[in-house]
């Protein structure tokens, strides 16, 4: 019984690197084992995962078309190569149904159709997410575009809106400096008039004192 279990393990092992259908190919194994023994499945629980001894123990209740319901597990037993970056063999090395362990020979058949049904779906699963990905990154690229070309614009307009602003404050800045320079002229005419006038004023001021000086020396003298 042990050379055949270890048998199956050979010949039914399959690695599944690409994209399972619910993201954990051991899931997906175990589901389509239960299906090709039990018949389909409408419904299953939430998946219970445990871990002994290095193995990876899957389990679900399910309840078929027909009405009939039950318990699964699914023993995973590990890979042997850890570097590989998968620690568990795809195929179980044994499965409990309803509390009692599938035959081997049953095992072996259900085992094979399963791993055939989940390289299909896993291969058509693959398939749609990178067709997914690359209509992402199609779709990502021309958003991308548009937005460059949006920015561009948005650049050029400020430019120019700023090149109007710049050419603005010069002209202010031409105009205030002449009106400036005028305001500058306006009063040096005026400064230039009232030194003038202070100037005369000083002239005929110091003309009447001369005056008034000779007549008080000649009226000392006639004294």
């Amino acid at each position: 019984m042990k050379r055949l279990r270890y048998s199956v393990l050979i010949a039914s092992t399959i690695t599944l690197n690409a994209c399972s259908p619910s993201g954990t190919p051991l899931i997906d194994m175990c589901k389509k084992i239960t299906q090709n023994l039990v018949g389909a499945v409408e419904t299953w629980s939430d998946p219970g995962k445990s871990e002994s001894n290095r193995h990876m123990f899957i389990t679900f209740d399910y309840t078929t078309g027909s009405g009939d319901s039950g318990t699964v597990e699914c023993n995973f037993p590990p890979t042997g190569d850890r570097d590989t970056g998968n620690e568990y063999r795809t195929s179980p090395r044994s499965v409990t149904l309803n509390g009692e362990e599938v035959g081997q020979k049953d095992l072996i058949r259900a085992s094979f159709g399963a791993s055939k049904e989940v390289l299909k779906e896993t291969a058509n699963e693959t398939r749609k997410q990178t067709n997914e990905l690359a209509a992402d990154v199609k779709q990502s690229g021309a958003e991308m575009a548009v937005k460059a070309e949006e920015l561009a614009q948005e650049a050029k307009a400020k430019a120019k809106e700023l090149a109007g602003e710049a050419s603005v404050i010069a002209d202010e800045a031409t105009q205030t400096a002449s009106q400036l320079l005028d305001k500058a002229k306006v009063q040096a005419v005026k400064l230039a008039e009232q030194a003038s006038d202070v100037a005369g004023a000083a002239g005929e001021t110091a003309r009447e004192t001369a005056i008034e000086a000779a007549r008080q020396v000649q009226e000392k003298l006639e004294n």
